[in-house]
């Protein structure tokens, strides 16, 4: 069951900002008590540091926010379920590629459902439709006729 999102206020954002920076912050402090010696003073060092480590948690929360957009934006997600040549020299075939699946067809799978989980995490509807197409390989034509349908 998906969780409604709620609108966020400024004294969310803050507190949020101030949970992210602390757990940030707790992390760098953590790194240097096994890099310096204990008597360091480690206070100048964090005059620097807080004010980069909030610009990393605002970029974060930018990101996250732009992430969830994309989310809610109505995108149909098409595949062909015969798109599973293996032998395709045009199919990328890295370990990267391969850890999303070993063809096409399961890589839009593995694509569909990281975005299904994402929106879950984040709160948001996944706006998102999964359409797959019988019959069809990595082929315009098979593809074209079922693509049409969902253009207005």
């Amino acid at each position: 069951m998906r969780r409604a999102p709620r609108p966020v206020g400024a004294g969310d954002l803050l507190t949020h900002l101030a949970e992210r920076s602390a757990d940030v912050l707790a992390r760098v402090l953590g790194a240097l008590g096994d890099v310096f010696e204990p008597g360091f003073d480690v206070v100048p060092l964090l005059l620097h540091l807080v004010p980069l480590v909030t610009q990393l948690c605002l970029q974060q929360m930018r990101a996250h926010a732009q992430l969830a957009a994309a989310l809610q934006k109505d995108v149909v997600l098409l595949l062909g379920r015969e798109d599973v040549d293996r032998s395709d020299p045009d199919l990328r075939k890295t370990p990267e590629a391969d850890e999303q699946g070993p063809n096409r067809f399961a890589r839009g799978l593995t694509m569909f459902k990281h975005a299904s989980e994402t929106a879950d995490a984040l709160g948001v509807e996944l706006r998102w439709q999964l359409a797959i197409v019988d019959g069809a390989s990595h082929s315009n034509a098979q593809m074209a006729q079922a693509a049409a349908t969902f253009v207005e």
